[in-house]
């Protein structure tokens, strides 16, 4: 009898004499070897467990046959033994399930994919990267279902994935930062330092990873598309990757700032070229910085970001370029207003740096609010993803996914005509935050819901929630996933105790049977024992009455010998034909004449 099991599972190899050979099949025989080795420390990942009863006296049951997730194989958690009980050589690792979100680090290199949770630089027996060779590049942006610890390394499997491993540091390199610590978009800074500040090739304020002859002098505008705080957590950064590729700068090294963030416009501006002029990499007018692109004199631009340096100069983004021109040059003016080509006044807006955003809410905050409120219970937290979750009592469970740094509040719900609904608000207020815990079906004027109304989502939200919504309903499935296993195998667990105990009934009732039926045969035979016995004890009865019995005339005696005496005394005459005996010789002689007995 087996137990199969199927999920997500790791296993440590342990107190192994000798590298286990992976097998073809679930099996010890040494026909189904193959070449890929496991040695002591490994850790692989199983997808599929395979239990083999072999002793049902045993409690800890048979030995356990593991399915590798990338396909390669089968091992075993125990040696070779005729009864199946051999020494222990794997053992299972703690995996945590949850959702976590990284931007891939290790510049400028990435990071490989592995086919399980091994930190190795160089390919093993067990195959560790996933063939063909899949390369993480920095800053790409990864989400994972699953967490091994290993000593100091954490490994995560990407979501959706079935063996796909990453891990988040090797040594003092981070392989893995978290999401929270990345910003995206656009941002402007300017250099404060009077000596100028060197571009680096990766996020690093060593002088090892300067670039030769790129140098921002004081006073020059950058921008970059991603920003980084430093994972060791000193004072140094935030890091700005600069856009095109030009490299990266910090905002501070070793506590002391080197540039300042600046306001970024935007808007719609229509220009006209004054002086022929060339696009440029970044809002600076240096040679070095200059696109192949250039606009000769006449051309209309249209213009969608500003930035204003400090000596005045206006820096403004060719809408659909990367690239950025200017609106004076000294005393030239390079750049003369133009009106929109459809005639229509177009509103400039600003955008604030993003160190003046509005302040997210922290984790006792939101605790705090639910306490406060009756019928709110707390049944997650995922400080990496900045997730905090409730359930609501109710007539149906609602629940009510708080994420505290964005103020967005996702509830689910069962809607009477869209059946479960998720319905998102964003940059909620505080007494929006404690309505919604009140009542998750307020009507607060926003949000948007995320069940077959695909348009209005679209309309109203943004690709990030509902990758973001996407995301955690796959870890719904996953939990509904393990659930159903769950009672599955309690299911199972229960048909076989109800086996078990029906086989235990049917063996007593047949017990019980039996010992009715020889009951009953025991109670026939003494019944007829004593009938028999009854029946010979009145013949014996009658015959030894009749031993007692005077056969002349009928009368009964108390002994054999009273009857003796009886007839010597009384009957003394004996016909000598037939020996019967009479009282008197009348009665003989009447005998004889009547008989014939003369």
């Amino acid at each position: 009898m087996s137990n199969k099991q199927a999920g997500c599972f790791v296993y440590r190899v342990i107190d192994a004499e000798y590298p286990i050979v992976v097998r073809s099949a679930p099996s010890w025989d040494d026909a189904y070897k193959t070449k890929i080795q496991a040695k002591n420390g490994n850790l692989v990942s199983i997808d599929c467990i395979i239990q083999v009863d072999h002793d049902n006296n045993n409690n800890k049951g048979g030995p356990k046959f593991l399915r590798l997730a990338d396909g390669s194989g089968w091992l075993f958690d125990r040696a070779f033994s005729s009864n199946g009980n051999g020494p222990v050589i794997m053992e299972p690792v703690p995996v945590e399930s949850g959702l976590w979100c990284f931007y891939v680090d290790n510049n400028p290199v990435g990071i490989l994919l592995r086919n399980h949770p091994i930190d190795d630089c160089a390919s093993t027996d067990l195959n560790n990267f996933v063939l063909p060779g899949i390369t993480l590049p920095p800053q790409q942006k990864i989400y994972c279902d699953r967490k091994v610890i290993d000593g100091s390394t954490t490994f995560y499997r990407i979501q959706g994935s079935i063996s796909s491993w990453v891990f988040d540091k090797r040594g003092a390199r981070f392989m893995l930062v978290p999401e929270h610590s990345i910003a995206c978009g656009l941002f402007a800074y300017q250099i404060t330092s009077n000596d100028g500040v060197a571009m680096r090739d990766q996020p690093d304020v060593g002088e090892e990873a300067k670039i030769p002859n790129c140098i921002a002098d004081v006073g020059n505008l950058v921008v970059g598309d991603y920003l980084r705080q430093s994972p060791h957590g000193e004072s140094n950064g935030p890091f700005l990757r600069l856009t095109n590729g030009m490299g990266w700068l910090f905002g501070y090294k070793y506590c002391q700032q080197v540039m300042r963030e600046v306001l970024i416009g935007t808007g719609l501006w229509y220009w006209k070229v004054v002086n022929r002029i060339q696009l440029r990499k970044q809002p600076i007018d240096l040679f070095q910085y200059r696109f192949p692109t250039e606009y000769p004199p006449g051309a209309i631009l249209t213009c969608d970001r500003q930035i204003i340096g400090a000596n005045g100069v206006k820096f403004y983004r060719v809408k659909g370029t990367t690239g950025w021109v200017f609106d004076r040059r000294d005393d030239y003016s390079m750049l003369t207003p133009c009106s929109a080509p459809n005639g229509n006044s177009l509103v400039m807006m600003s955008s604030p740096p993003a160190s003046s955003l509005p302040i997210s809410w922290t984790i006792d905050f939101v605790r705090g609010v639910a306490c406060a409120i009756e019928g709110i219970q707390e049944i997650g937290l995922n400080e990496e993803s900045r997730i905090i979750s409730f359930s609501k009592d109710g007539p149906t469970k609602t629940r009510i996914n708080v994420y505290y740094t964005t103020r967005t509040i996702g509830t689910v719900l069962d809607h009477p005509s869209q059946g479960r609904t998720q319905l998102f608000r964003r940059d909620c207020t505080i007494g929006e935050l404690a309505e919604i815990m009140r009542n998750p079906r307020v009507h607060t004027s926003k949000g948007y819901t995320r069940k077959r109304q695909r348009t209005s989502a679209e309309q109203a939200g943004s690709s990030i929630d509902a990758e973001e919504e996407t995301r955690n309903k796959l870890i719904e499935v996953d939990e509904a996933l393990e659930t159903l296993e769950e009672r599955r195998r309690n299911l199972v667990a229960s048909i076989v105790e109800h086996d078990s105990k029906r086989h235990r009934l049917e063996g007593d009732a047949s017990k019980l049977l039996n010992n009715h039926v020889q009951t009953c045969d025991n109670e026939k035979r003494l019944a007829d024992n004593a009938r028999e016995m009854a029946i010979r004890l009145v013949a014996n009865a009658e015959r030894e009455k009749a031993s007692r019995t005077c056969q002349i005339c009928n009368r009964v005696f108390g002994s054999v010998q009273a009857l003796d005496n009886h007839n010597g005394a009384v009957h003394t005459h004996q016909c000598k034909f037939c020996y019967k005996q009479f009282s008197n010789p009348h009665a003989l002689n009447q005998h004889c004449t009547a008989t014939g007995h003369f």
